[in-house]
């Protein structure tokens, strides 16, 4: 009985995909009491024209709109002409259309939906009617030959300039025709809106004004192409999946004007390799460079209190790690699988470590953590492979507590070291460490063995092969080389 049960689910699910079928073309009834239908989901191609009417059991119907997905994946369909009974053309209406070169939209139309038009790989130019009054999110994502986009000229909400949509008064940059390989944004502009650049998969470079002072929401996601950008002294907020999946930007300038780097906003970066945040930013936001896999280097400012959720996660090339003195919280997952991850310093000032926040840091041989009371941490802050092996260094005196503590006495090698620099730290032969005319030098290691060496608040200055540092400020300074730590004063 289970086999005909299925059938006749499967049945009643495909028909009701659409009411009814007429010249070629699927509708679904909107209200029976308005006699309104939309264009449902459908295998088209060629060139179609959408009536403004049409019978259906004795009854004639007004089509009002284009369904969710209605064209999508028709790869065939080359023209639409849409009538001006129609105002709203919904999600992924046309999506993934990749002959249609053309679409007529009528003076009726008021809205446009997320995804309308993605994906159109030939479609050229498009006009917007006097009607329009939203654009809504990445309505020609991917359009790869895109390279104008007309508004009427009546359009009380948007206009046009050089193929651009722009809000009204020009202040806003609304959508960028994503066919086009560079983009100089104009000095009138000062906010560049949600979704302006999304998709622009031909993006290259872009140049943006001093008088912009907000990127929105995914505004240049996924631009594959985009290999650099510099954001200017005006900018204060980078909203949220702002660069996401632009995979071959190599660099970017983030200025000390900015204090919001929203969540995700240079995520999958994989290109990225190094990156300097302002110290005018606070927190560093949920995955806001998560699965940058090439990025080797990441400085991150006294104030910042806060590293988010996923904030640095699968972060594969990053080797260390030095958090600032203002840093209260590392939150869950917030260094999770950076397998590359070799070393980090904890300050005092962390007073809570998430779930996770180290886990599948499989290299990872050494932690400094300046807390003399642990901080707080769950069992799988550190995972458990790495902790074996890693040499954890904590404060003269508190050794018991770490080890007395759950999370923290995983660490097979828990090692109490003066981190104040006031007392010595004791040669590991056979490494030798000594200043000569005002250098450091390191003798006894070989030409692969990692130097690193950390200033007397527990900021990391170098890290690399080099065996002699000259130009050092005077003070005294961690010098970590393998297993071997030495104190040092210049």
């Amino acid at each position: 009985m289970l086999l005909p049960i299925a059938v006749i689910m499967s049945a009643n699910l495909s028909a009701a995909a659409y009411d009814f079928e007429s010249d070629g073309i699927c509708y679904s009834i909107s209200s029976d009491e308005d006699l309104t239908v939309y264009v449902a989901k459908g295998e088209y191609s060629g060139a179609v024209d959408i009536p403004a009417h049409v019978d259906y059991q004795s009854k004639t119907y007004t089509v009002t709109a284009i369904g969710y997905s209605a064209f999508e994946k028709s790869t065939g369909l080359t023209s639409v002409i849409i009538p001006n009974t129609v105002t709203a053309i919904h999600k992924y209406a046309f999506s993934d259309c990749y002959d249609l070169t053309s679409a007529s939209i009528p003076n009726s139309v008021t809205i446009i939906h997320d995804g309308a038009f993605s994906n159109c790989s030939n479609l050229k130019s498009i006009d917007l009617p006097a009607s329009l009054t939203s654009i809504e999110g990445s309505v020609f994502n991917n359009c790869s030959t895109l390279d104008a986009i007309n508004v009427d000229a009546g359009n009380q909400t948007y206009c046009s300039i050089e193929g651009a949509v722009y809000s009204k008064d020009t202040t806003t940059l609304v959508y960028y025709p994503s066919g086009r390989k560079s983009a100089a944004i104009p000095d009138f502009v000062t906010s560049i809106g949600d979704n302006a650049f999304y998709g622009c998969v031909n993006l290259t470079s872009v140049s943006i004004p001093n008088s912009v002072t907000t990127i929105g929401n995914f505004s240049f996601a996924f631009c594959s192409n985009l290999t650099s950008v510099d954001i200017p002294g005006s900018v204060s907020t980078i909203g949220e999946m702002a660069f996401m999946y632009c995979g071959r930007m190599t660099s970017v300038n983030i200025p000390n004007s900015v204090t919001v780097i929203g969540m995700m906003a240079f995520s999958d970066c994989t290109g990225l390799t190094s990156v300097s945040i302002p110290n005018s930013v606070t927190t560093i936001a949920e995955s806001a460079f998560s699965g940058c896999t090439g990025l080797a280097s990441v400085n991150i400012p006294e104030s910042v209190t806060q590293i988010c959720f996923s904030a640095f996660s699968y972060c594969s090339s990053l080797t260390s790690i030095n958090i600032p003195n203002s840093v209260a919280t590392i939150e869950n997952s917030a260094f999770y699988n950076c397998s590359g991850l070799l070393s980090v310093n904890i300050p005092a000032s962390v007073t809570i470590i998430g779930n996770s926040a180290f886990s599948n840091c499989d290299k990872l041989s050494t932690v400094y953590c300046h807390s003399s009371t642990p901080p707080m941490a769950s069992i799988d802050t550190f995972g458990s492979g790495n902790v074996i092996k890693a040499t954890l260094y904590v404060p003269i005196g508190s050794k018991k507590s770490y080890e007395t503590q759950y999370s923290w006495g995983k660490f097979s090698n828990i090692v109490e070291m003066d981190l104040s620099g006031v007392d010595d730290i004791e040669n590991v032969s056979p490494v030798y460490v000594s200043v000569r005319g005002g250098s450091i030098v390191v003798e006894g290691a070989g030409d692969d063995t990692i130097v690193e060496i950390f200033d007397i608040s527990g900021k990391q200055v170098y890290r690399g092969y080099c065996k002699t540092f000259k130009g050092l400020a005077k003070g005294i300074y961690i010098v970590n080389v393998g297993r071997s730590a030495s104190k040092i004063s210049i």
